[in-house]
């Protein structure tokens, strides 16, 4: 998280942190060797970032999440005092898409924050395909979520 420090003014409000540090800004942190910034397109990304050796960059077109879902997950990030952060949904709805044993991790840690803090995950808003809906379904009633 040091090094994220050095990023705001660079990002300019055009990525938002994702990955091990976006889920850790809910709960608790896990260790990474990198910052995996989402970001529409390469012309939004600074030389800085695209120099930085912790910087991770995601576009959005090399996702094998659909364009809808990543502008939902934009629009719900939320503003930190030093950089937007997906919402635990939106982690949720982008992790659902490559699904590794991290991810299923990640995705029943976020749940767990998310029951406690009384703010349900809600990812009816991201249109997700009646596959992937059918994957949360099935993780949740797995683990008791």
């Amino acid at each position: 998280l040091f090094h994220l420090q050095d990023f705001p003014e660079y990002i300019n409000g055009k990525a938002i942190l994702i990955g091990c540090l976006g889920a850790s800004y809910y709960i608790k942190p896990r260790m990474s060797q990198d910052i995996d910034l989402l970001y529409y397109n390469e012309e939004d990304v600074d030389d800085f970032i695209k120099s930085n050796e912790y910087s991770d960059i995601i576009y959005a077109d090399e996702q094998i999440v659909p364009i809808h879902v990543i502008n939902k997950v934009f629009e719900t990030a939320i503003e930190s005092d030093v950089i937007k952060v997906a919402s635990p949904s939106g982690l949720i709805a982008i992790m659902l898409h490559r699904f590794d044993y991290g991810d299923q991790a990640y995705i029943a840690l976020l749940s767990e924050y998310s029951s406690i803090t009384g703010n349900s995950i809600d990812l009816s808003i991201f249109s997700l395909n009646e596959d992937v809906l059918k994957k949360f379904d099935k993780f949740k009633l797995t683990y008791n979520l």
